[in-house]
Order: C-alpha cells, then structure tokens, then sequence
C-alpha cells in the first residue's frame, strides 16, 4: 500500500467520469536475430483506456510564458498542440514511440510529464504532434 494510494484513486475517478475512450497502441520491438539488430520486429498491444484531453489555454500556461520560452535559446514552443491527461494504469507505462487513435485520428506523442512523488506514479501528462 503506497503513500499516495487514495490521489491515484480520485485521479483515476475523475479521468474514468470525464474522460474520454482512446485506444493506447504500445508499440514494441523484438530482435530475433541478435546478429542483426536493424531486423527488429515491432509489435503493437492495444488497449481501451480514459484520457482527458486540454487545449494549450486550458492546461494551465499563461500565453506571457509561452512567449518567453519561444525567445529563450534552444527552445521551441508551438500554438495549438494537443496535451492528454492520463491517470495511472496498471498495465499501460505510456514511451515515446506509443500511439493514441482518438477519434480514428492517430495522434504521436511529443513529450511525457510524470506526476510521481517518492517514486508513485499518479498521472501522466502527454503532449502529442500536431
């Protein structure tokens, strides 16, 4: 039993009542030949699970702070992108080569925040390409 048991619960509540139904494509490679790793298989594990998706005004970034960012060196920010919230889930640790299909629309995934203090994941906010 984890310290932050009971915020995993009402985050996954709330994402489960006002989220909606995406289906989660892991994608995954297997080397069957060690001998020739460039001839890995890909694999793909779908699942239906909830996310609550946010326009960049409504996840919580002022547009003064995004301006900044875009004139600091080495940064890049775009207008318009699609942000995901999704709550913990036993069996879906959302990488960088994942897939979300939302609407039959494939979306990629750009970045991926974790909310996990003391190491307990509770949420992970995942920024998607346009």
């Amino acid at each position: 039993m984890g310290v932050f048991d009971r915020q995993i619960a009402i985050v996954q509540k709330l994402i489960s009542k006002y989220g909606q139904t995406v289906e989660f494509k892991t994608i995954t490679q297997t080397i069957t030949n060690p001998a020739k790793p460039w001839e890995a298989t890909d694999s793909t594990i779908s699942t239906n699970l909830k996310m609550i998706f946010l326009s960049p005004s409504a996840s919580g970034e002022s547009l003064l702070g995004r301006e900044l960012l875009q004139y600091m060196k080495g940064t890049e920010v775009s207008f318009g992108e699609i942000r995901g919230l999704m709550a913990f889930h036993s069996t879906v640790v959302p990488k960088m080569a994942d897939i979300v299909v939302r609407d039959s629309k494939e979306l990629k995934i750009k970045a991926i925040d974790i909310l996990a203090p003391n190491g307990q994941t509770i949420l992970y906010t995942i920024e998607f390409e346009k």
